[in-house]
């Protein structure tokens, strides 16, 4: 099974900013979890993830079927140091971001993408986001489990929206602009463009191994799997070209806690924000151009990865911070 890497993905993300929709433009009209810490974090974004047609009920919105996604942020800093097993390996805290796909303008799957892509002037797609630093601040939520007990989750996420942004600062102390370092990933990439899909995306997605209650730790391609789009979709199509269709049969379900109702983005930002995230490594109608939808011609160029956006200046470059005793984002 061969493994993705981010030089892969570049390649993936210019034939989308080239011929896929254009994010810019908005179309008018459990249990043993830990969460990491509160507060400011460093953030790469290292999965994107298209996971189909879903149908969703809840008792404020009612049912809605939409086309999903899933981004991956993992985190880094002082507060939000890997995990190191006993092998060495390192397990990094992930936080998922769950959007309904959609253009319009009151989208937040639109509004959080043109928020990422200031800091990377030309980019269309989150496709050419991946593997980019960006800053957010971890914010706890509280939820009552199935069983009564109550639980802490760790969203990017607050009352007044999304809280990820680009890593240009102002310094505290001088009011100049400086820019955090953010570490490189540790994860692999996971991506998955369901117009665009192949059988390398689809491998990146893979998840071994089943939790305690019997479910398969498999979420990503599961999610696909139920998607209501799914039959005659590429993946599909591919994966029975391979011989692999038996990688189409859904894993047996193990005993599920409950979750909280999914957001939607006619959902304002609320303090009681969309249902739990988990570490990743534990891990037909659409609204607008996404998943599913025919691919659309534009004709954006590729990300300029370490431009700055200023409103309409041009500034000198902003030093990155030195990660000392004098950098205000040192301890995170």
């Amino acid at each position: 099974m061969s493994k993705l890497s981010f030089k892969d993905i570049k390649g993936l993300a210019q034939e989308i900013a080239e011929t896929g929709p254009d994010l810019t433009k908005a179309s008018s009209g459990g249990g043993d979890y830990v969460p990491p810490a509160e507060g400011v974090t460093r953030l790469r974004l290292v999965g994107y993830i298209e996971t189909g047609v879903h149908t969703t009920s809840s008792p404020r919105f009612g049912e809605k079927t939409k086309a999903k996604a899933t981004l991956l942020f993992e985190l880094s800093g002082p507060k939000h140091e890997p995990k190191t097993l006993d092998d060495g390996r390192k397990i990094p805290y992930i936080i998922p971001v769950d959007l309904n796909i959609g253009t319009h303008e009151k989208s937040l799957y639109g509004k959080l993408f043109r928020k990422m892509a200031e800091s990377y002037p030309g980019t269309t797609h989150y496709t050419q986001l991946l593997g980019e630093a960006f800053l957010g601040t971890v914010v706890h939520r509280t939820y009552k489990r199935r069983d009564g007990t109550e639980g802490v989750v760790a969203e990017l996420k607050d009352s007044n929206g999304y809280t990820i942004r680009g890593t240009t600062y102002e310094d505290p102390e001088t009011g100049e602009l400086r820019r955090a370092k953010v570490a490189e990933p540790i994860s692999d990439p996971r991506v998955f463009v369901w117009d665009y899909a192949t059988l390398e995306q689809w491998d990146s997605l893979f998840i071994d191994g089943t939790y305690d209650n019997g479910d398969t730790k498999n979420k990503w391609q599961e999610k696909i799997k139920a998607a209501e789009n799914l039959a005659g979709s590429p993946i599909y199509q591919l994966l029975v070209e391979a011989g692999r269709e038996d990688e189409l049969i859904p894993a047996p379900k193990g005993q599920a806690e409950a979750t909280d109702d999914e957001d939607t983005d006619e959902d304002p930002p609320a303090k009681s924000p969309s249902k739990a995230p988990n570490r990743a490594e534990k891990a037909t109608k659409t609204e607008g151009e996404g998943v599913g939808s025919p691919a659309k011609k534009n004709r954006s160029t590729a990300s300029e990865s370490t431009a700055a956006v200023t409103k309409g200046k041009k500034t000198p470059p902003i030093p990155e911070d030195d990660e000392d005793e004098d950098d205000p984002l040192a301890d995170l």
